[in-house]
């Protein structure tokens, strides 16, 4: 609800949760209240009125918000570092409308929901490093890290925040960087477990998730934080490969927690495209709507707050770029060491590693330009055929594709790869987004402690060897949780993967569904794509014939397929060969 100083000059919508309470409640104004009866929105509103435009670069924490300043005539918006909380907006022909969600800006009948078909057609092209566009054409994101001030008509935006990219921590003993972790990692957590209701967990039985759980308990432990209940919900398959109730077992019985446990085949019709209809605006993917049991359990119990490991593997295992560092400083040995470890864990043969990580980041750009019009006429533009190229170049798409994102330059590539995935990635573009939304559903509120901005400062810093030494990724969790997590799963390797599950979705369960879908496909209505490809492609995708990377070409489809429906309405018929062939 919005919030008024006590002048009456400021207002404040905020979706916020401020986790440096205790240094801000000093530093501002509140006369001696007792903390327990300040709310992070006062926080905000009160740093707002020390700092003005400064004020989110003091905030440590999850927030998006917007204060209407009544003495300048100007609202000012903001977003947390990360971007966990979204901030969707519209402005055009004078008129602002903002929202953590899209369907609340629609609630003005005069603005139109209409489609943004370039940014379909990126997505489709596995593009997804647009920051501030989405699916909606004239509704935009604040990007993370950035604020936005609308005065006399116009929009300002900037950047309060980003890494420094010189910046670095070095340490003499892998205990000293251990023992800093874990500082770190015991505060990102503590914060997140702070709620009026029992807290709730999503526990994979992975190192990250599992990490999280017992250091949870911890701190239960030790009274860090009051234990006002915490609880474990962990998907769990009987029929499939990724299974990790062994693990989960582990965690459970050495956290003496509740866990709950609910097997992925006993709820199928959870992840069954027909759901997208009940959860409005959220893209469809099985590993995501198969966590629906678990969420309406824990909202059965009064669950408002759910924590879990997102940001462990893009912060401490996204790639493989290591090998690139260690070519470039001569330590020949120690590279092929380290890609014959890489290969024993990891489903890359070497001479794949040799070629992408040693050899292909070398070439010249210059060098690697003219290889690909040396090729063009037996590799194509590199735009799938069932793309339809027409409306590629009507919208501008192909030169948009040659665009590359300016990014700060690190002194390693490993440091630049993270920085890439978890700024300009996936997960931070569309995935927390939809995630946030489909949490929402549920009444929940997601927290993600590897998320926190000290531990990414922290963890960016560091060298890369404390994240992957030989054979064990994510070596710096490991050595830090050494008597906090089982060994089991402390020194396990491998991880689940569900890609088989995906597989039996896409090829077998819901196949016919795809077919209908292809075959009433309303991206081709649009021009986008050639509905008669696309079904042959699926067709050597379900007989693998096709690479296994279409399986992700095929989600990200029906998502699209789906969520345009659901702006758009379903197809109203019409004649079917018109729909199915390419123009």
């Amino acid at each position: 609800l919005p919030l008024t100083n006590k002048t009456g000059d400021l207002t404040i919508t905020a979706d916020a949760r401020i986790d440096n309470r205790d240094e801000l409640i000093p530093a501002l104004n509140f006369n001696g209240r007792p903390r327990e009866t300040i709310s992070d929105s006062e926080i905000i509103l009160a740093a707002y009125e020390k700092w003005g435009e400064k004020c989110p670069e003091k905030l440590l924490g999850d927030f998006s918000f917007a204060i209407w300043d009544k003495r300048k005539q100007t609202l000012f918006c903001a977003r947390d570092p990360i971007g966990i909380k979204p901030f969707y907006y519209y402005f055009k022909g004078g008129k602002f409308r903002w929202s953590s969600e899209p369907k609340a800006i629609f609630e003005d009948d005069a603005i139109s929901k209409e489609p943004n078909l370039p940014l379909i057609c990126l997505y489709l092209l596995n593009r997804f490093d647009e920051r501030e566009e989405t699916l909606y054409k004239d509704v935009y994101r604040l990007p993370p890290s950035h604020f936005m001030v609308l005065e006399n008509g116009k929009i300002r935006k900037d950047q309060y925040w980003d890494i420094d990219p010189n910046y670095s921590i070095r340490y003499k003993t892998d205990e000293e960087y251990a023992e800093h972790f874990l500082s770190l990692f015991k505060e990102a957590v503590r914060v997140r477990l702070r709620s009026h209701g029992p807290v709730g967990a999503l526990l994979s039985g992975g190192l990250d998730s599992s990490s999280i759980v017992c250091t949870a308990q911890m701190l239960y432990q030790e009274e860090s934080i009051p234990n006002n209940g915490f609880e474990t919900f962990s998907i769990v398959f009987d029929t499939f490969p990724c299974d990790e109730r062994r693990y989960i077992d582990e965690v459970v019985q050495k956290c003496k927690v509740q866990g709950n446990y609910f097997t992925h085949e006993k709820h199928l019709s959870e992840v069954d495209f027909e759901k997208t209809k009940e959860y409005s605006d959220v893209a469809y993917g099985p590993t995501l709507f198969f966590l629906s049991p678990a969420l309406k359990d824990s909202q059965q119990k009064g669950i408002k707050v759910m924590i879990d490991g997102i940001g462990g593997d893009e912060l401490l295992s996204v790639d493989y770029n290591h090998l690139t560092d260690l070519l470039l400083k001569g330590k020949t040995y120690k590279l092929m060491t380290q890609i014959w470890y890489d290969c024993t864990i990891s489903s890359h043969s070497l001479s794949f590693l040799f070629f992408n990580y040693c050899i292909k980041p070398l070439i010249p750009q210059k060098v690697k330009r003219g290889i690909r019009l040396l090729l063009k006429p037996v590799r194509g533009n590199g735009i799938p055929s069932w793309i339809n190229i027409d409306y590629v170049k009507k919208e501008g798409l192909d030169e948009r594709l040659k665009t590359v994102v300016q990014l700060p330059q690190f002194p390693t590539h490993a440091q630049q790869r993270i920085y890439q995935v978890v700024f300009h990635g996936w997960n931070n573009n569309i995935a927390s987004d939809m995630g946030e939304r489909f949490f929402s559903h549920f009444a929940l509120e997601s927290r993600h402690p590897f998320y926190d901005r000290c531990l990414v400062e922290f963890l960016i810093a560091i060298p890369e060897e404390s994240r992957w030494r030989g054979k064990w990724p994510k070596a710096l969790l490991r050595e830090s949780m050494k008597s906090i997590l089982p060994e089991t799963v402390r020194m396990r390797k491998g991880k689940a993967e569900f890609s088989c599950m995906i597989d039996i979705e896409l090829k077998e369960r819901q196949s016919i569904k795809i077919m209908e879908l292809l075959g009433t496909s309303m991206l081709a209505d649009c021009g986008i794509v050639h509905s008669d490809l696309l079904q042959q492609q699926f067709k050597k995708y379900q007989s693998a014939l096709s690479q296994n990377g279409f399986r992700i070409t095929f989600e990200i489809l029906v998502w699209l397929e789906l969520w345009y429906r659901s702006v758009m309405g379903e197809p109203k018929g019409g004649d079917k060969n018109e729909r199915t062939q390419r123009p």
